[in-house]
């Protein structure tokens, strides 16, 4: 080989080498530049608004997705429990919020069993239904036959026609409990219903319970004095009422419903324990995104929040909401989010929780002085008196046979009674106190297509959005998983394809 052939072999093989050297360390540079971009750091930093049993729960979930080494703040300017909470009346405590857990409710089930938290003693009060002139309806002490009465008086068919629908419909609910098993999330309520339940579900988070029972054959009279009870005393609402929130609080007159000796908010204080989270007593007054561009997935957010009028701000990679974004009870903003968050329509629905000890009015009810007077009194529509129901209820810490003396009434209203109503009510009565809730949603013409999603922003979650198909305990630790879930997704790079910005669907 000539010195010129050999000049130009060598220099060949050089500019080959080189290149194979740059190609390498150019795929390297952006190897690495990828892994800076798609790599979160290992340790999130999550705020979640609300102490209630959502935002408990919501810690807890997120403590099981992220392990120990998450930051977790809790904000909760009031009491751990929120609308799960008790009274004081006299030198007991009541149950004045959130009351029963439902056999099937498999969050609430489990974890007040991993918590040690055991069933309180039960007591058996005699219930009866009142039209505002009489009882149309009274139970006997003798089960077999306060059925037989049922059946004369409503017939076989509408009383088993509803066990069966309600147990179709809890049937279909179990679902989400593997959905989210298996880390299954959605974005919106509708995708959430479409899921467990179908084109049913859907349509009945959109359409009026009597019309639906209406469409399953079921008669006036069933609908105006059964399907009432439940509706008036569990949402304070009538049966036109959107049916999917009205056959869960069917679901809550079923047998086997229980409470948490020592009370119910046990179980958000046990949730936020474990959690291990820090909780920060203040009011959160406002959001704000960081983000350089439109739907930066790797956003981040501060939190300020005021607490005797002390304001400080903290920032977090993602933000969970556990309390109701409308306008009257929310006043959060939302800074530099490219369409605006909240306050979203809708209203909540007012509730009272008077407790008295005192003799019920026998005569106020048609019943004369030595007359039985049912324990439990549910009006099948509204009334004169104002009020929903008047019922015996007893200690969070009930011992049983030797304390059922120790029951106060509990009355549910709308408003705050008056000294004219309570005496109306009561032929005497003492140490009276209430609880004023905006308790759970209206529910008359919901649209889940424009109620707020439960994903608000990549990074920015919304529990209480599960509210618009219904309002309970569980259904708010069912919306906390989500929520987790949804971060969890997200921080993982989740890839979604869309979101939901306000109500607005953009496409990634």
């Amino acid at each position: 080989m000539s010195f010129n052939n050999r000049i130009r072999a060598l220099y060949s093989l050089s500019v080959l080498s080189t290149s194979a050297f740059l190609l390498a360390k150019i795929t390297r540079a952006e190897k690495d530049e990828a892994n800076v971009r798609t790599q979160q750091p290992p340790s999130p930093r999550i705020a979640v608004v609300g102490g209630g049993i959502g935002g408990t729960s919501s810690a807890y979930f997120l403590r099981e997705l992220f392990g120990e080494a998450a930051q977790i703040d809790v904000y909760e300017p009031g009491s751990i429990g929120g609308r799960v909470a008790s009274i004081l009346v006299g030198d007991r405590k009541y149950e004045c919020g959130a009351s029963i857990i439902h056999p099937r409710n498999k969050y609430m089930v489990q974890h007040a069993e991993k918590f040690g938290l055991k069933h309180r003693k039960d007591v058996t009060v005699l219930m009866g239904s009142y039209d505002g002139k009489e009882f149309v309806f009274e139970e006997s002490s003798w089960g077999f036959i306060t059925i037989l009465k049922m059946l004369w008086q409503y017939g076989w068919r509408d009383l088993f026609g509803l066990q069966r629908e309600v147990n179709k419909m809890l049937k279909s609910f179990d679902s989400i409990y593997d959905f989210q098993e298996n880390g299954r999330c959605f974005t919106t309520v509708r995708d959430m219903m479409q899921a467990m339940g179908g084109d049913d579900f859907v349509r009945w988070t959109m359409s009026p319970a009597d019309q639906v029972l209406r469409e399953m054959k079921f008669s006036e009279l069933f609908i105006s004095q059964v399907v009432s009870l439940a509706t008036r005393v569990n949402y304070g609402q009538e049966p036109n009422m959107e049916a999917f929130a009205a056959f869960v609080s069917l679901a809550g007159v079923q047998p086997g419903l229980w409470a948490v000796n020592g009370g119910n908010e046990l179980l958000p204080q046990n949730f936020l324990a474990k959690s291990n989270s820090t909780v920060m007593n203040s009011t959160v007054t406002s959001i704000t995104l960081h983000a350089s561009n439109k739907l930066e997935t790797n956003s981040t957010f501060s939190v300020t929040s005021s607490s005797e009028g002390n304001s400080q701000t903290h920032n977090y990679d993602m933000v969970i909401i556990a309390t109701p974004l409308v306008s009257r009870i929310s006043s959060i903003q939302f800074n530099g989010f490219p369409t605006p968050i909240g306050p979203y329509p809708g209203e909540y629905r007012s509730t009272v929780a008077t407790f008295a000890k005192g003799t019920v009015n026998k005569e106020e009810f048609g019943k004369s002085k030595d007359e039985f007077i049912p324990g439990e009194i549910l009006t099948t529509q509204e009334i004169p008196l104002g009020i929903r129901s008047v019922s015996k209820t007893f200690p969070i810490d009930f011992k049983g046979d030797s304390d059922k003396d120790n029951f106060v009434y509990k009355v549910f209203s709308t408003d705050v009674p008056t000294e004219k109503q309570m005496s109306q009510i009561f032929s005497s009565y003492s140490n009276d106190v209430y609880r004023a809730w905006l308790a759970y949603p209206y529910y008359r013409n919901v649209d889940i297509d424009t109620v707020a999603p439960f994903q608000l922003y990549p990074g920015l979650f919304y529990v209480n959005a599960i509210e618009w198909a219904a309002s309970a305990m569980e259904m708010s630790a069912i919306g906390a998983k989500n929520s987790a879930l949804l971060a969890k997704k997200h921080w993982s790079g989740g890839g979604e394809e869309s979101v939901v910005v306000g109500s607005q669907k953009i496409e990634l």
